[in-house]
């Protein structure tokens, strides 16, 4: 599932998973806390917010460091 972001998003999105190391649901749940959308079950959200991330980013979501 891709989701409509940004570009500042995608690097906070970033940050989250390869800085900080937060799991897909965690991402999930704090993008819709600080953004106030929801995209299905916070696993799903994650997942799909750290693909369109890393595709803005030219990076590969399945590669180090996002995976």
């Amino acid at each position: 599932m891709l989701l409509p972001i940004d570009e500042a998003e995608a690097r906070w999105i970033r940050v989250l998973r390869v800085d900080l190391g937060c799991s897909w649901g965690r991402i999930g749940e704090l993008f819709e806390k600080a953004v106030g959308r929801r995209y299905g079950g916070y696993q799903e959200s994650g997942a799909g917010l750290c693909v369109w991330a890393a595709r803005i980013l030219g990076e590969d979501v399945s590669q180090d460091p996002w995976n």
